[in-house]
Parts: C-alpha cells; structure tokens; sequence
C-alpha cells in the first residue's frame, strides 16, 4: 500500500532483460523482485525498498555461476556495462515462481521445452543455475516428456511437488520435489485426449494435506506405449 510514485528506479543507465517480460516473483522478506522475460531470455533483478517499494536494478556483481558472469560494472552510468541479466540463455521465459523458503525459483522456457531450478541467496539476493530438466532427455534416470511449449509452473503448498503446463505437448508434467535441496524428479504427465487423469506412474502425496496418504492406482489391461513415455494401457481411479 506505501508504494511510491517512482516504482522502477533506474538512475542513468539502460534498462535491459525486460523484452516481453512475462512474469514476476518477490522474495519472501520482500527485499527482492525477479522478473522473467520471454524475449530477453533472462531473469532480471531488482532489490526493493522495504518502506517505499521503489525497486533498484541490479548490477552485476556476484550474482552469476562463473560460467556465466559478466564483467562487472565500475559505474552505473558505464554504456559498456553488462547489466544483470543472468546469461540470458533461458529461450522464452514463460514464467518464474518462488519456493515458500526462498532458497529456489522455477523457471520454465517456452522455446526450449525446460524447466529451470536456480538456487537463491537469501542473505544477497543472488541466484544461480543449478538445474534444467528438457523434453525428450533422460534425467536421474527418467525419460522427460510434457515440457514441450513450457509456458507454466507451480509448486504445490506443501513444496512436495511442482506442476508445469506444456502448451505444444497439451500435457501437465509433475516433479517430485525434495524439500531439502530444491531438486526435482520427473515423475509423469498427463497429456490431452491420451487417457483419463487418474493417477501417476507411482503415488504423489496429497498436495493438500501433508498428512495425508497416498492414494493407491488401479490400472485396467492394456497395452503399452513407448518405454518411458506414460504408463501401460488406459487407467482408470
């Protein structure tokens, strides 16, 4: 509500990364917005003033995997100067979200079929790259489908599990999460007009209540489709 009437304060340099931006997560502290651009194909940061809520964007300064840093900037006024767009190699950033901790944002790439896991400093504000998950690879040992057109993301309210939106797939994908490290496992997906949604290839926790069970699937004859790639034969719940 005590916002102020400059929100994005940009002093004398260029502002760059937000081609198309697409969406936008705050940290939990509120000390940090991150925002997603599908033409930029980056992750921009800016740090937030708790009393105004004017947002100040970043320089580059500690805030990459070495792999990807840029040089860092002397001046804000430096034309030459990389701004902080975190290697932009993220192809049509659909959309970012926060876990409930702060410690990751998920990412997901329309052009690259991908979904993103970057670690997050909540002491600076930092992220890194420490995961992406593609269409049609194998990843800890599963054959990953469902993220072509990635254009969704989100985690349950326990942080047990992340969904992503397959625009060209027609498809919803589900991860299991691990609380501890922010890593997923790629676990199903369920795909327009290929069979009923009822289960998965092995039991999700209820989303909704950490307490509860997991349901057990029944699964009716049929047969089976391309290893990896679904379970056997139509289901039914």
């Amino acid at each position: 509500a005590n916002v102020d009437s400059s929100v994005l304060s940009s002093q004398t340099e260029t502002l760059e990364g937000l081609g198309g931006a697409s969406s936008v997560a705050v940290s939990p502290d509120g000390r940090h917005v991150y925002v997603s651009s599908f033409l930029s194909r980056s992750v921009a940061a800016f740090d937030r003033s708790e009393e105004t809520g004017v947002l100040t964007y970043r320089r580059a300064k500690g805030a990459f995997p070495s792999s990807l840093a840029p040089p860092e900037c002397p001046s804000s006024a430096d034309p030459a100067c990389t701004q902080e767009g975190y290697g932009r190699p993220y192809q049509g950033l659909s959309q970012i979200v926060m876990s409930a901790d702060g410690l990751q944002i998920y990412g997901v790439s329309f052009l690259a079929a991908s979904l993103h896991v970057f670690t997050r400093s909540n002491v600076t504000g930092a992220i890194a790259l420490a995961d992406t998950i593609t269409d049609g690879t194998v990843h800890r040992g599963r054959a990953v489908d469902g993220l072509s057109g990635a254009f969704g993301v989100a985690l349950s309210d326990n942080g047990l599990a992340v969904y992503v939106a397959g625009y060209r797939d027609q498809a919803v994908a589900a991860f299991d999460r691990d609380p501890s490290t922010g890593m997923l496992t790629f676990v199903d997906r369920v795909k327009n007009g290929e069979r009923v949604f009822g289960t998965w290839k092995r039991d999700l926790p209820d989303t909704s209540d950490p307490d509860a069970p997991p349901q057990t699937p029944r699964r009716t004859q049929g047969s089976c489709g391309r290893a990896g790639r679904g379970l056997c034969g139509p289901l039914s719940s």
